[in-house]
């Protein structure tokens, strides 16, 4: 059975910055448990990708500390965290020339003895992922033939083959139509709920985060401003001051209970040209 009271990630007073920007980054904290399915949502240069990163060890906090499963994330070898954590860029590889199922194997390398060989149970793990994603009939396409849609679904059959309690996506969704937009979600959503996966999904759309997330986390200029459940962090009222806009409502029947939707930029432009 799954453990899901116990947080399986965790960071205390995270806080991080760049060269140029050495405070960009204000100290947060979060906790998060194996089943649920936690959005970052904000405007451009709120600093959710930067997050993302630091969750996945890519980035190291300038304070704080990230517990991965109630170790010290830095403590964990390189190959075991391979093991718990699989990270999903936006940017990904679109001139992989390999067959997709080759690709979907590789996620299989830190199970690897040797890091060489995959084994009869590395193909059937991959076989497994592959059709709970939608890929098995992909199999000897290359890559680099598939459309947006597909190598998305692709990428993540090969980050679901680690078997990861963790999983990290960095705006999973971006260029893709409606269709698949709420296939991969759906996708996400349903390992999180039968596997205990751990999820964590950077996005630019509100409404999904709303639609998919069991907890919202919400940051503005690298602050976090509200955290919880949808129907409790994402307010109209602070989604207007984040995002700068005029914001109407609209009842709908997921557990946030509303659509935002968009009405106009607000007077003022108190927060200038966002990047």
């Amino acid at each position: 059975m799954i453990d899901t009271g116990t947080p399986m990630l965790v960071a205390r007073n995270v806080a991080f910055g760049f060269p140029q920007r050495p405070a960009f980054l204000k100290p947060l904290s979060l906790s998060a448990r194996r089943g649920e399915c936690w959005g970052i949502i904000g405007p451009n240069g709120a600093g959710k990708s930067t997050l993302l990163r630091l969750l996945g060890g890519l980035l190291v906090p300038d304070s704080g500390t990230i517990l991965l499963g109630g170790r010290p994330l830095a403590t964990v070898a390189m190959r075991e965290r391979a093991k718990c954590i699989a990270f999903l860029p936006q940017q990904l590889a679109g001139d992989l020339h390999l067959p997709t199922a080759e690709v979907v194997l590789m996620g299989r390398y830190p199970y690897r003895r040797f890091g060489l060989f995959e084994d009869a149970a590395d193909r059937d793990i991959a076989r497994r992922v592959m059709a709970a994603t939608g890929t098995q009939h992909l199999a000897d396409r290359p890559v680099s033939t598939l459309s947006g849609g597909e190598a998305r679904r692709v990428h993540i059959a090969a980050a679901l083959a680690q078997e990861p309690t963790v999983l990290l996506l960095d705006e999973p969704t971006a260029s893709l139509d409606l269709y698949h937009q709420l296939s991969i979600l759906e996708i996400i959503s349903e390992r999180a709920k039968e596997d205990g996966l751990l999820v964590v999904v950077v996005t630019h759309d509100v409404n999904l985060a709303a639609r998919f997330s069991t907890h919202v986390l919400i940051l503005d200029e690298g602050r976090c401003v509200a955290a919880g459940p949808p129907l409790e962090a994402m307010t109209t009222e602070l989604l207007e001051s984040v995002y700068d806009v005029r914001l109407a409502t609209a009842k709908a029947d997921h557990d946030a209970g509303r659509w935002v939707i968009p009405i106009s930029p607000r007077p003022g432009d108190t927060k200038g040209y966002r990047a």
